[in-house]
């Protein structure tokens, strides 16, 4: 018992860091390494990688509409992703 106890509030203890004040600092550190890694931080140059990795033409309206569906906020509310 004391052991999951004391997992969880190291844990919470990472979580409320992270959230924190160093939370910033923490995608900060990730942001430097953008070009390094596969990391995709702007939804709508995500979206363009993808097609062109894709092999697919997007119009200007195609990324628009793909932008606005995988926001949080519309994830969130879609049903149909959660």
């Amino acid at each position: 018992m004391a052991s999951n106890s004391r997992k969880t509030t190291s844990w919470f203890n990472m979580i409320q860091k992270v959230v924190g004040n160093l939370w910033f600092d923490h995608i900060r550190g990730w942001h430097t390494h953008k070009d390094d890694f596969n990391i995709l931080f702007d939804l709508r140059s995500t979206a363009l990688k993808i097609s062109k990795f894709l092999e697919k033409q997007l119009t200007n309206e195609d990324v628009e509409s793909i932008v606005k569906q995988v926001t949080f906020k519309n994830m969130k509310e879609d049903p149909g992703v959660n």
